[in-house]
């Protein structure tokens, strides 16, 4: 194994060690298959690869990995039986593996995402995964991921939240609901440095050739649309009582208690960093003060710099 292999081997342990029950254990399989898939994304979208992307990469498969390992352990007690059969390998391979494929556009994306999956474990030949309910919740939960943005309200739609699937028989598998929420709620889930670090990554993903002042301040704009829609009560509710509607009315105020526990869990980080977006938006001398250090490519020290001039702007 070569060193990129050895490295995420010693990571996938590394996210293995945070899962919580006593009575659960990650089957060898799904840790080689894991080290796999992200050694494969790192190939094609890594620093060194021909199409590197500066937030689509490893890391990033890792990172929503860890945060639905993180939801999991928070939710587990609320999943229902059937669900909860193998859910932590779930999460681990359809995490590392959901943007394997980052070419295509949304939708097909996702799918082909699923299908190199699903091959994956079709070739172990691992009867405890090589089953047609585990590709099922597998490709199920890799296209929950998939989203659309309403050009009017730059809302972002994860479409496939309100599909049904045939082996769901009419209750919603939560696999869905968690890959879906780890994908997009970095900001939620981890605080506001998360909005500094993905801003900045996902500008140069998308301005890569030509980093300008204007795209830069154009997306610095958005993540207060961005994380205002991820504040909105009236689209996460209905998400929440579809997949655990066992939980209606048992939380505060009424609430279902799913929504109780991540609104506890969560709400803090995502309200910090409305804060500092609304600060931000409308601001062109960050995104002029940031000007020069663009043509360095240096992710982590723009975004660095980017977080010291809201704290010090904030502070003032």
């Amino acid at each position: 194994m070569d060193e990129n292999g050895a490295s995420f081997e010693s990571r996938v342990d590394k996210l293995i060690e945070t899962v919580e029950p006593d009575e659960v254990e990650i089957h060898p399989t799904a840790r080689s298959l894991a080290t796999i898939a992200l050694h494969s994304v790192e190939v094609r979208y890594g620093e060194h690869s021909e199409k590197p992307l500066p937030l689509h990469n490893a890391e990033h498969a890792l990172d929503v990995t860890e945060r639905a390992i993180e939801l999991t352990n928070l939710l587990y007690d609320y999943i229902p039986e059937e669900y909860k059969e193998d859910i932590y390998e779930l999460v681990l391979l359809a995490g590392v593996a959901h943007d394997w494929e980052q070419l295509q556009g949304t939708g097909a994306n996702e799918k082909a995402s699923a299908d190199y999956l699903i091959g994956l474990i079709e070739q172990t030949g691992d009867s405890r995964f090589n089953t047609e309910r585990f590709k099922q919740r597998a490709r199920a939960g890799i296209m929950a991921t998939e989203y659309e943005v309403d050009e009017e309200t730059r809302v972002i739609n994860q479409v496939n939240l309100f599909k049904d699937e045939p082996y769901e028989d009419g209750k919603p598998d939560p696999l869905k609901f968690i890959l879906a929420f780890a994908d997009i709620n970095a900001i939620a889930m981890k605080g506001p440095e998360e909005m500094y670090e993905n801003a900045v990554k996902l500008f140069f993903e998308r301005n890569l050739e030509e980093p300008t002042e204007e795209a830069l301040r154009e997306m610095l704009d958005y993540q207060q649309l961005f994380i205002r829609s991820q504040l909105n009560d009236h689209r996460m509710k209905p998400i929440i009582d579809r997949y655990f509607p066992d939980y209606k009315g048992l939380g505060e105020d009424g609430d279902n208690k799913v929504y109780t526990e991540m609104r506890k869990a969560y709400n803090p980080n995502i309200e910090a960093a409305h804060e500092d977006a609304k600060w931000l938006r409308g601001r062109s001398d960050i995104a002029k003060e940031l000007e020069g250090m663009l043509h360095t490519f240096d992710f982590q020290a723009i975004a660095s710099r980017l977080g010291k001039l809201i704290h010090l702007g904030r502070n003032k």
